[in-house]
């Protein structure tokens, strides 16, 4: 409420523009003072000797100075909370990336169910490691799914359960690494023997896949036999150790046999899926460490809103 006395002077209230405080003067003690231009307007004028200030119970006399704290600039955020929100970025880019990554070893194994259906006539477990990346790469994209949602809902336990999948994951994996350089030995023994296997079901031509499983190799593999153009007859020299062309002959064949050729083949393949597999290993256990870290950062805000 306004409040009116002697005297029906009008006032301005002003504000000096720096300093921690806000001066507010009567328009007359401010000319007076020679500040013009140095004052602020409040765009609020008054009449009489003083004016009740909106919001408080205080009266300002017209010529009188009044000093009122100004309004408290608003602190800088703690570096906690700024590393929670580069944390919170960079959890989410890791599982995108683990998206990707999911989705890149289902690309692969896909290609790789196709690319090593001749390689299964050799050994089963050869063929069925295409299987193995297909469902690693779907595991893998089910689960950064939901990681992606606990990240986007801010939920502790939904994070907390997604970096548990993943080191469930990783130790499935290590404990599968472990086992295939423990067992490497016996799977060149079983590869010998199915490459023996698969060359002879194909020089008496009683297996159709397996014909076709020789064929692939010695054409793309560029290789003619087991163990060269000797392994087969005259008659039954197959055109693909001259590269599909007809009218092929010892002479003109492949002279190097397919058998090491087939073993370079499949350990090449392994280096690849071995190289994506720690890739994506990698992947996973940024993945545990950022989103154990949301968690955290997460469960301490939830205390402190609190409190």
């Amino acid at each position: 409420m306004d409040g009116h006395g002697g005297g029906g002077a009008a006032c301005v209230w002003a504000r000096f523009g720096r300093g921690p405080a806000g001066l507010y003067l009567g328009r007359h003690a401010a000319r007076g003072l020679g500040l013009g231009s140095a004052l602020e307007a409040d765009s609020r004028w008054c009449a009489g000797p003083y004016r009740t200030v909106p919001g408080r119970d205080t009266r300002v006399a017209l010529s009188g100075l009044v000093l009122r704290p100004a309004t408290p600039a608003l602190p800088p955020p703690p570096l906690s909370e700024c590393c929670s929100c580069c944390r919170a970025g960079v959890s989410y880019r890791t599982v995108s990336c683990l998206q990707l990554s999911g989705l890149l070893l289902v690309v692969l194994g896909a290609l790789a169910l196709n690319a090593t259906a001749p390689l299964s006539q050799i050994g089963n477990h050869l063929g069925s490691s295409a299987v193995v990346l297909l469902a690693v790469g779907v595991v893998i994209f089910v689960i950064a799914f939901y990681g992606c949602c606990g990240a986007v809902r801010e939920s502790n336990c939904m994070l907390v359960t997604f970096a548990v999948l993943l080191l469930a994951l990783i130790v499935v994996e290590v404990v599968a690494c472990v086992m295939a350089f423990m067992y490497s030995g016996q799977a060149r023994d079983e590869i010998d023997k199915g490459i023996a296997k698969v060359f002879e079901e194909a020089r008496q031509g009683d297996d159709k896949l397996a014909v076709e499983a020789v064929d692939f190799f010695q054409e793309k593999l560029k290789c003619c036999g087991e163990n060269g153009p000797s392994f087969w007859s005259a008659t039954s020299l197959r055109p693909s150790c001259c590269g599909g062309q007809s009218g092929c002959t010892t002479v003109t064949a492949y002279q190097n046999g397919c058998k090491e050729s087939i073993k370079e083949y499949v350990i090449s393949n392994g280096k690849l899926v071995g190289g994506v597999a720690i890739g994506v290993a990698v992947v996973e256990l940024l993945g545990v460490w950022f989103a154990l870290g949301l968690a955290g950062a997460i469960k301490k805000a939830e205390r402190s809103n609190r409190y």
